[in-house]
């Protein structure tokens, strides 16, 4: 083992220049892994969400009245959301949040919950609950060990906490039930008049769901429009705006930066070895058995980068109580790992097969 550390670490500044290099590499990779796992995640529980048969209805009402409260009059299959761009008021925060009620429940809701439960679920006749995300519950206030939030005037008992253990795609909704709203939030509904609502099952097509529903709201309300169309795709990736929102950009550009670092180190690395090389080129050793030398050799550092980076993290954990980054074995994360290594390692050996093929040796010696 002392031999073969010797060997690889005959060079020793270069060598450390280099593993500190290759270091930052990793950082740089598995920061970006993470970033990518955290927005495949985030997908992964978007879609999740997504019901198997959906209807989405565009109401226009035209006049102030609670449809809301007749919607599910007469069905018995599918839930409804009223969703879209519906903002409420939330006093603790200051501010309008993007808001979901559910309208009709059916069968098992598609939300994901960390603890508790849904708004009307097993509720107390004219309580007033909701659900929301983690992001939102920290801003509630405490009584009696129960959580609250104001929301358009009315006092709500927070009875569950969305969010999932993958992502972070739960962690801001605001989920409210038509049999658990206060009279200020129903009145404040009422004068938007203008209302998207989603119908959705994972067990049934929705056709006579939808006529039976077209016919309460006109019942309410002759002269309401109401646009209905079949939603048959899982709507647009998040992917993309997850992976910019945590500055995948910078990971890039700083692997990309650690790379041509290695290119320049290599130029040191190999301005140190140039006599070596030059005495086995006057002995006939072959162009392409010198190389194999150095792809070996740089390989190794980039093997004992990887092993320190891995332990540095292990020891975070141990002692920190995290690790600095996250890191999730999968097949993606190897084939990356590996393919970062081959790249650096052909990029280091660029300016070296130059020099090598065009070194006079007894120039050099």
């Amino acid at each position: 083992m002392r031999k073969i550390f010797r060997k690889i670490f005959r060079y020793k500044l270069t060598s450390i220049f280099f593993i500190i290099g290759q270091l930052i590499i990793y950082i740089t990779i598995f920061g970006a892994l993470a970033v990518y796992n955290r927005a495949y995640d985030k997908e992964k529980d978007r879609i999740n969400a997504v019901y198997k048969n959906r209807i989405e209805l565009e109401i226009n009402m035209s006049k102030k009245v609670d449809f809301m409260s007749f919607f599910a009059d007469s069905t018995n299959t599918g839930n409804a959301v009223i969703s879209g761009k519906l903002a409420l008021g939330i006093q603790e925060l200051g501010t309008s949040v993007r808001s979901e009620i559910i309208i009709m429940s059916n069968e098992q809701m598609n939300y994901k919950l960390e603890s508790g439960r849904l708004p009307g679920e097993n509720a107390k006749n004219g309580r007033l609950e909701v659900a929301v995300g983690r992001n939102k519950a920290k801003f509630a206030t405490v009584e009696n060990g129960k959580k609250y939030l104001v929301i358009e005037g009315d006092r709500y008992e927070i009875s569950g906490i969305l969010g999932s253990d993958k992502s972070d795609y739960w962690d801001n909704k605001v989920v409210l039930n038509i049999a658990c709203l206060g009279d200020k939030t129903l009145n404040s509904l009422m004068k938007k008049m203008s209302y998207t609502v989603e119908l959705g099952s994972n067990s049934y097509e929705l056709d006579d769901t939808y006529k039976t529903v077209y016919g309460n709201i006109k019942s309410i309300d002759q002269d309401s429009v109401i646009k209905a169309k079949k939603l048959i795709s899982n709507g647009e990736s998040t992917l993309e705006k997850s992976m910019a929102k945590e500055n995948m950009q910078v990971n890039v550009i700083t692997y990309i930066f650690c790379v041509l670092n290695s290119m320049i180190i290599s130029e040191f690395w190999i301005i140190q070895r140039r006599k070596e090389f030059a005495i086995k080129k006057a002995l006939g050793m072959k162009n392409s058995k010198i190389i194999m030398e150095m792809f070996i050799n740089i390989t190794e550092l980039s093997g004992i980068s990887l092993i320190m980076f891995l332990l540095l993290n292990i020891l975070s954990k141990v002692f920190v109580g995290s690790a600095f980054i996250d890191i999730k074995i999968s097949f993606i994360t190897v084939l990356t790992v590996i393919a970062a290594i081959i790249v650096t390692v052909v990029a280091s050996l660029i300016y070296p097969v130059y020099k090598i093929f065009h070194m006079n040796p007894a120039q050099q010696i």
